[in-house]
């Protein structure tokens, strides 16, 4: 449970405000999204985009390559994965890298 309320399972920039995705259903709130990403802590998740943080409990499924790969979460929220992601989830353990 994070101080947003819930069981989140991401977190979206939409101009000023901040998309609070949960199972449930999703609401703005107005902050930044460093600030939302602060208040979800300790919760264990990533920054998958500028404008994305997603929770590692709530990913389902992974499609794409790395240039064009998206986390598909509880809910139905799809979350998109910059190329620059991609090593940190690697790194992170969410993807496994294997040899070419």
């Amino acid at each position: 449970m994070s101080s947003l309320g819930g069981d989140v399972i991401a977190l979206q920039m939409e101009d000023h405000y901040v998309r609070i995705h949960t199972p449930t259903g999703s609401r703005l709130v107005h902050m930044t999204l460093s600030e939302a990403i602060d208040a979800v802590s300790p919760t264990d998740g990533l920054k998958t985009h500028r404008s994305w943080w997603v929770a590692r409990h709530a990913v389902e499924r992974i499609e794409g390559t790395p240039r064009a790969m998206r986390l598909h979460l509880r809910g139905g929220v799809s979350a998109p994965v910059a190329r620059g992601a991609f090593v940190l989830l690697c790194e992170a353990g969410w993807i496994g890298v294997t040899a070419a």
